[in-house]
């Protein structure tokens, strides 16, 4: 049994004795578990359009007590968690609903109309508290909660869609440094790993961006470094060699300020590996850290596929991985949506509602016999 099955077993057990002696209420595991979604989702997405227009400084849009709680969890590293380098993971709910609303410009296009989204704010962060305060759920919670999970679909869609519409940089100003240091291979590590990533490791290296929905859009002949709501997107395709990719984020050449420069690591398969830069960041600097990462993901990749993936062809090894960071993102909406494989639903909420009427006396349930 893997170790994501074993996992599985004991949160299986703990919900059913939770439920079964304890007497949890299962409404109140649905209402958070749809508020996780919806919560997480929003940490995400302020994420990415924080660090698309204000580079590796994104943090200084948090306040005082975030920074604070952060500090004071790194004194217990043996309780740390995957998360806890994550400065959002710290942010209060109610000040994760004003950060967005002061920032709106970045927002509106994701999510709903400001004046909805401000109406709704007050009944979402009512149903958090009773979260937190482990009080029970009114009736309506969780179809409130549905119907904005379905609302959200669309401005979901458009955040992925938009950060996965790659485009080549053969049209922007040559003599931008990133461009001028990876396209054209002028950079030192360029000229000593792009060609023998190809021809030793079947390696090939691809530069590409992408434009923020918020954002301008760029003109040709247009630098691209500097530009707020760009990022650059740097994709190694191994042509059959297997990414580690716990030992990739350790790795010795992914240094603190490499790490701090990475948007994301992508993850869509076990084959490819997508790395995310804002723009605006030092453009000399990020030429550095795509060195950095080509030469861990050789140095930790391998020909050899798991024993397992060998025996079973329905196998992921992805799938096995332990939690890491959430700049990692392994199979998620950040790694392949886009315009051509729009999902069914983002979140699956459901489209009818939690709670039907029973059917009146004297009459057969739909579907009974």
């Amino acid at each position: 049994m893997s170790r994501l099955n074993y996992a599985l077993a004991d949160v299986d057990a703990a919900i059913t004795a939770a439920v079964e002696r304890a007497l949890m209420p299962p409404a109140m595991l649905a209402l958070y578990s749809r508020w996780w979604q919806l919560e997480t989702w929003l940490r995400q997405l302020v994420y990415v359009e924080l660090r698309a227009r204000d580079g590796a400084e994104w943090e200084g849009n948090l306040d005082a007590g975030t920074q604070k709680r952060l500090k004071q969890d790194r004194r217990h590293p043996y309780m740390a968690s995957p998360d806890w380098e994550d400065p959002l993971a710290y942010l209060d709910a109610g000040k994760l609903f004003e950060l967005i609303e002061e920032n709106w410009d970045l927002f509106g296009p994701t999510l709903l109309e400001q004046n909805v989204w401000s109406g709704r704010r007050a009944e979402l962060l009512k149903i958090r508290h009773r979260i937190g305060h482990l009080r029970r759920p009114h009736q309506d919670d969780i179809g409130r909660l549905e119907q904005t999970l379905r609302d959200l679909e669309g401005g979901a869609f458009r955040a992925f869609s938009s950060y996965n519409h790659l485009r080549d940089p053969d049209t922007v100003d040559p003599s931008d440094p990133v461009v001028n240091d990876w396209l054209r291979g002028n950079h030192p590590d360029a000229e000593r790993l792009i060609k023998h990533a190809q021809s030793q490791y079947d390696t090939h290296f691809r530069l590409r961006y992408s434009v923020r929905p918020w954002a301008d859009s760029v003109a040709p002949g247009q630098r691209l470094s500097g530009q707020p709501g760009v990022l650059w997107h740097v994709t190694l395709n191994q042509m059959g060699r297997y990414t580690h990719v716990d030992e990739l984020w350790r790795d010795y050449c992914m240094n603190e300020r490499a790490r701090e420069l990475l948007v994301h690591l992508l993850i869509p398969d076990e084959v490819t590996v997508r790395a995310t830069f804002a723009a605006v960041d030092d453009p000399d600097e990020i030429s550095e850290v795509i060195g950095r990462i080509l030469d861990s993901v050789i140095a930790t990749s391998s020909w050899h596929l798991p024993e397992r993936s060998r025996l079973d062809i329905m196998y992921d090894p992805l799938d096995d991985l332990p939690p890491l960071d959430p700049r990692v993102q392994i199979k998620t909406g950040w790694t392949f949506v886009d315009e051509y494989t729009r999902p069914d639903s983002i979140f699956r909420a459901s489209p009818y509602p939690l709670n039907p009427s029973p059917p009146a006396a004297g009459t057969m349930a739909e579907g009974s016999v």
